[in-house]
């Protein structure tokens, strides 16, 4: 009968230490999955504002087209020493293709931006960031070419509207 009651008592302790453990890989469970959401909802929220700026900047262009005052669009991207020089983009760009001008012309993969621009038969139309050279590609988007893919795709797509690659 002792024997017996120890052995109840082993494995009541077994199942109550089981039960325990349940429970503390339950919490980490479910504080796992709050802290998920809570980075979901952080990230909704970003790219809620992302996309609200981009809509923005749509609306701000579109006013701007129809009141004849697009050449007013300046890029965002200007750098700093841009705007202390009084660059505005289409400097930039007219920069770019000076500097393509200077640049070797050994070079079949690179166009000039005012070629891009006007279009390149066998450049994808997609694509045709990548047809700069890495110092007209800096000129123009006022970023470098790992920069730009690093940001997201539609805001890529932006600056690419903005430069007239797109």
């Amino acid at each position: 009968a002792e024997e017996a009651k120890l052995a109840e008592e082993a494995k009541a302790a077994k199942e109550a230490k089981l039960a325990e453990e349940a429970k503390a890989t339950e919490e980490s469970r479910l504080q796992k999955e709050a802290k998920n959401n809570a980075n979901n909802i952080n990230e909704a929220d970003e790219d809620r504002k992302d996309k609200k700026a981009w809509i923005e900047e749509g609306q701000r262009a579109a006013e701007l087209k129809e009141n004849g005052a697009i050449s007013e669009l300046v890029d965002d991207t200007e750098t700093k020493e841009s705007k202390e020089n009084g660059q505005t983009n289409g400097n930039q760009m007219e920069q770019a293709d000076d500097n393509k001008k200077k640049s070797s012309s050994k070079s079949l993969n690179y166009f000039s931006y005012e070629e891009l621009k006007k279009g390149v038969d066998g450049v994808d139309v997609t694509k045709k960031e990548q047809a700069l050279s890495d110092d007209d590609f800096k000129t123009v988007f006022g970023m470098t070419k790992d920069e730009f893919r690093s940001l997201r795709k539609w805001r890529q797509v932006l600056a690419k509207k903005k430069v007239r690659l797109f």
